[in-house]
């Protein structure tokens, strides 16, 4: 009669632990590259300080603004600078600097200025 012997044979503790490591490994790069594209978010930087400028803008156009001022948020600063001594009389020359980390972005306006 032929003996039908089966074995079973189990993974090692040594196995398990190797395959846990590989496995942690892998969700660390995951989670890793993860972070990096959701802290990557300079174009949504980018349009927030071009939201805030345009309201300004607005605002300095509308309130007849022109004095100097500094606007700080978060993640970026937004300094306006009044330069009245332009070539056409009753002109004023409004620049809007704007500051986000290392990067810096100059913004021109020509208004006339009503007393």
């Amino acid at each position: 009669m032929v003996s039908l012997k089966s074995s079973l044979k189990g993974s090692s503790i040594v196995e398990t632990v190797i395959a846990i490591t590989i496995i942690a490994m892998c969700s660390l790069i995951a989670t890793l590259v993860f972070a990096n594209v959701i802290n990557s978010t300079e174009p949504i930087k980018k349009y927030a300080f071009e939201f805030e400028l345009e309201q300004i803008i607005e605002k300095t156009i509308t309130n007849n603004e022109h004095t100097g001022y500094i606007y700080k948020y978060d993640d970026f600063t937004i300094e306006r600078k009044v330069e009245h001594n332009t070539p056409l009389p009753g002109v004023n020359r409004i620049s809007f600097l704007v500051k986000m980390g290392k990067n810096v972005y100059h913004y021109n306006l020509l208004t006339s200025h009503i007393d």
